[in-house]
């Protein structure tokens, strides 16, 4: 058994970019300034440990120190938006002031067997920015993920990942204090191997049809099914 103590400081830029932010947010206006994000506070701390000779997880601390952190602020504080159709409601993206994260954090990954793995991730955030006096918009208080695989001798691998992610602030401004609803997913996915470079495939998201935006306005999509064959030379 091993119990590592670690800690880490180390200040970066985060560069970004276009293709970046619209990764991100892809309803964000066409004329919005790109900055890159100067993390001038960059440390970690806590401890990694062994789990029954099977797997490995680590608890820690995070504290960061951000300029030009990304303020996303929602539309609707408007009051001409509710008449404008959706496809065409841009978001704002601002940057001011310095924005600090803290958040404790845990990762475990274990091999239950030879054929199991189970992995989970929870993080617990606070977020406030010096410009704006508040939370930062749209970054989730609480994330919370688990993954299980299993796979079977015949060539059968599945997998079901399950996610909650805490409700969230949707603007900067001091009377946009609407919140988006937290929400769960469970997907679930499963791929046969047919020969070396061919498999079929079946995918189930959101299976139970969660009704959730990531951001507001726009709702994700509700329960889907995906099959197919893929091919690889």
């Amino acid at each position: 058994r091993q119990l590592t103590a670690f800690a880490q400081f180390e200040p970066a830029v985060e560069r970004n970019s276009l293709s970046r932010v619209v990764s991100e947010n892809r309803y964000i206006g066409n004329d919005a300034r790109i900055n890159h994000q100067d993390v001038f506070v960059n440390f970690s701390g806590g401890v990694q440990f062994d789990i029954l000779n099977r797997g490995t997880g680590r608890v820690y601390l995070k504290y960061q120190r951000i300029n030009d952190f990304p303020l996303y602020d929602d539309p609707t504080w408007n009051t001409y938006v509710d008449w404008v159709p959706l496809p065409f409601i841009e978001w704002d993206l601002f940057y001011g002031g310095t924005t600090r994260f803290v958040s404790i954090n845990g990762e475990v990954v274990i091999d239950l067997t030879n054929a199991d793995r189970l992995s989970g991730t929870l993080r617990v955030l606070s977020s406030h920015n010096s410009s704006t006096e508040e939370q930062a918009p749209y970054v989730a208080p609480v994330f919370f993920m688990a993954r299980y695989s299993h796979h079977f001798p015949i060539g059968l691998s599945t997998q079901v990942v399950a996610q909650l992610v805490g409700e969230r602030r949707i603007g900067i401004r001091v009377w946009s204090t609407t919140r988006l609803n937290s929400y769960f997913l469970l997907d679930a996915s499963a791929e046969y191997s047919v020969r070396k470079n061919i498999s079929i495939f079946l995918r189930l998201n959101n299976i139970f049809d969660e009704h959730y935006s990531i951001w507001n306005r726009y709702q994700e999509l509700p329960f889907s099914l995906l099959g197919g064959v893929s091919v690889k030379w």
